[in-house]
């Protein structure tokens, strides 16, 4: 059986102020969405393969 391709997409917000403070290099927001699929993928069990993140900044 084939590997399936699973795709995260992040998207920063222009209300999102963070980037760049304090020499960060990713925002709150991504590193949020980040965690939260994350948590999603980790929690199904019928979902498997490799995972690729694209990030809209």
């Amino acid at each position: 059986m084939k590997n399936k391709m699973i795709a995260f997409y992040l998207r920063l917000s222009l209300s999102d102020g963070d980037l760049g403070k304090d020499n960060k290099d990713e925002s709150n927001s991504i590193e949020n969405q980040r965690q939260l699929l994350q948590a999603y993928m980790d929690a199904q069990d019928d979902f498997d393969g490799e995972i690729s993140e694209y990030v809209d900044m």
